[in-house]
């Protein structure tokens, strides 16, 4: 079966991976330059010696099948156990002591987050910078034609026998929206409708002549920043590099194509007001805005599928079961081994 799958997330690549190994044909379409969503680390410095992650700045592992991944990529050196000096700021001072929420182990990567999308990107074909329009529903059954067609900004159109959406809810709902009047895929409409997510600002910082500071990460009570990561704990950097996360709140503040100097100002001050006057004059700062960040809710199932075997379409992602990595990853691989049975080669 030729699959096209729209989204290179984590949710996108671990069903590619799964049903490319079953024997499958699949491809995937990214419309940014790289994989991994929010596993992404942003190269910079000198020579490029600077490695941050500015998407997801670790990972959790409660669900049976990510530990199973998780243990997999610690044996082969992506991986390791971080996160021991997780403090916390209480909007006065800087406290010993991880947050009551942080129960389970928390695990970084040495080369970059990134480098886990890499690794589970060789399984399938992928297009980068490639934007799915929509979708046509061709018919299933024909000899000739295959039941659906993915339209691509490009004007290209790619016939496929079945399509997984990895995309955010609202991209979702807009992918589908474009089937028209075929009910069976309608039907999924309804369910994800309603789902809505946050924005995110991410501030990476560079101080070349400081000392890092002794904590792994801070999580803070401060109205811009929720969270600062010391990424020189996860890997050897020159100087000190942060990555700050801020709250939705003043994410929400961000206007596109709005000067970008008055948002980092905003952010350094409240960081030098946590970290120490230091942290206020880095030598270098990049700011990222991310419009679909972390869902306001969940689903409570781990995918979505219409009712229409000869012509499958289904929706994967982190917003189904909760809206962490491990439930993307989760999302894509019960899809995936539910296909690989429902549909062997």
């Amino acid at each position: 079966m030729r699959i096209g799958i729209i989204g290179a997330g984590l949710a996108g690549l671990t069903a590619g991976k799964v049903l490319s190994k079953a024997g499958h044909e699949v491809t995937l379409f990214e419309r940014q330059h790289g994989t991994g969503g929010k596993l992404t680390s942003y190269l910079s410095g000198q020579n490029d010696n600077l490695l941050l992650d500015h998407g997801l700045s670790w990972l959790t592992a409660e669900k049976p099948e990510f530990r199973g991944l998780i243990s997999e990529l610690i044996d082969r050196g992506l991986l390791r156990v971080w996160g021991e000096k997780m403090w916390q700021h209480d909007g006065q001072a800087i406290k010993r002591y991880k947050p009551d929420w942080i129960r389970t182990p928390m695990f970084a990567a040495p080369a970059g987050l990134a480098s886990v999308a890499e690794d589970l990107s060789r399984w399938v074909d992928i297009h980068t910078k490639t934007k799915a329009a929509g979708l046509t529903f061709i018919g299933a059954g024909r000899r000739k034609k295959r039941p659906w067609m993915i339209n691509l900004t490009s004007f290209d159109t790619f016939e496929v026998d079945a399509v997984i959406i990895a995309t955010s809810a609202p991209e979702a709902y807009g992918l589908l929206m474009t089937t028209q009047d075929e009910t069976e895929t309608l039907k999924v409409i309804r369910e994800i409708d309603e789902i809505t997510f946050q924005p995110g600002l991410t501030l990476m910082a560079h101080y070349e002549e400081n000392d890092p500071p002794q904590w792994d990460a801070l999580i803070c009570d401060n109205p811009v920043i929720r969270q600062i990561v010391n990424e020189n704990s996860k890997r050897d950097l020159p100087g000190t590099a942060l990555v700050v996360q801020t709250t939705a709140d003043f994410a929400k503040s961000w206007v596109e194509d709005q000067e970008q100097q008055p948002y980092i100002d905003n952010i350094l001050n409240h960081l030098g007001g946590i970290a120490g006057n230091w942290a206020i004059t880095p030598d270098w700062a990049h700011l990222r805005y991310w419009k679909f960040f972390q869902g306001n809710r969940f689903l409570d199932r781990p995918y979505f599928e219409n009712e229409r075997d000869e012509a499958p379409v289904g929706v994967i992602g982190d917003y189904f079961e909760g809206n962490l990595a491990e439930h993307a990853y989760r999302s894509g691989y019960k899809l995936a081994q539910d296909w690989v049975k429902k549909y062997p080669v």
